[in-house]
């Protein structure tokens, strides 16, 4: 988890204890100077906190090639949707793809999206992959009717 995704989760309301003492204590050791950094420190959070969490490239150029332990923190938030649209256009890259670097990094990024989608529902998953899985769209199996 990075220090944003840390920093987002905290509530606004254990920074006021955790920074009104030492404000009060710098201000009267060193002057105005602390109270301009809470201040600029106030606002990079807030300004981190309106950042979109979770959102999920829909672009696979955007992840494909990643390394793994990038590409799976994205792969588990991603809606059963969106690990559909992934999945359709790494079927649409790989039928042109001839550069191995290209089908590798398109296989490690489809061996991620199969193990989330089997990981959320494997009935789903196994009924799928019995009915000819290169020719149907794995979001018809997995979103609930």
């Amino acid at each position: 988890m990075s220090l944003n995704e840390r920093l987002g989760q905290i509530p606004w309301w254990v920074w006021t204890p955790m920074l009104a003492p030492a404000v009060v204590v710098l201000t009267v050791q060193v002057g105005w100077f602390p109270v301009l950094a809470v201040v600029v420190g106030w606002l990079v959070v807030g300004l981190i906190r309106q950042q979109p969490r979770g959102a999920v490239p829909l672009d696979i150029d955007q992840i494909v090639g990643l390394p793994q332990e990038d590409v799976e923190p994205i792969v588990a938030r991603a809606s059963t949707h969106q690990l559909g649209e992934l999945w359709e256009q790494s079927s649409r890259i790989l039928r042109r793809a001839f550069l191995p670097a290209t089908v590798s990094a398109h296989v490690q990024l489809r061996e991620l999206l199969l193990a989330e989608m089997e990981r959320r529902d494997a009935e789903a998953v196994d009924r799928w992959l019995a009915d000819r899985p290169d020719r149907l769209d794995p979001r018809q199996y997995l979103e609930p009717r």
